[in-house]
C-alpha cells in the first residue's frame, strides 16, 4: 500500500475502504504526511480485529486508546477529520469498524445481528 501511496504525492481526495489491515491513527498520520502532503480530503473506513478480547473493562480502554491516535493536532485541528468507531465482540475479539465523518460510503452501518453494538467518535457533537 505504502508503495501506491508513495505515487500520489498530488492527490487531494483520497477515499479508501480496507478489510484487516490494522492502521491506527498513528499509522496514517505518518502516511498522510510523508506521502499525501496535499490531501485536504480524507474518507476512509477499516473494518478490521482491533485485538482479544478481555473483559469489557479492558475492552473500552483498548477502544479508547485506538481512538485517541486519531485527536492529534493533524486530524482535529489542521484539517478536522474525525473518526467514529463501531465496536462488539465476535469469537473472542474486539471487532471493529472505523470510518471518517461524515460518512460516505455505498453501505449502511447496520450490522448483522449487531455485533458492533457500542460506538464512539472523536468528534465532540457526536
Amino acid at each position: 500500500m505504502i508503495n501506491l501511496l508513495q505515487l500520489l504525492l498530488n492527490v487531494s481526495h483520497l477515499k479508501v475502504e480496507i478489510f484487516s489491515i490494522k492502521l491506527d491513527g498513528s499509522q496514517w498520520e505518518q502516511i498522510i504526511v510523508n506521502y499525501l502532503p496535499q490531501l485536504k480530503v480524507f474518507q476512509m473506513k477499516m473494518n478490521i480485529d482491533l485485538c482479544p478480547s478481555t473483559d469489557n473493562q479492558r475492552n473500552e480502554e483498548k477502544i479508547d486508546q485506538f481512538l485517541a491516535t486519531y485527536r492529534t493536532p493533524l486530524w482535529i485541528e489542521h484539517h478536522q477529520w474525525f473518526i467514529r468507531c463501531h465496536w462488539g465482540l465476535w469469537m473472542e475479539n474486539i471487532m471493529i469498524c472505523v470510518y471518517s465523518l461524515p460518512y460516505k460510503f455505498g453501505d449502511s452501518l447496520i450490522y448483522e445481528d449487531q455485533l458492533l453494538d457500542k460506538t464512539k467518535s472523536t468528534c465532540p457533537d457526536v
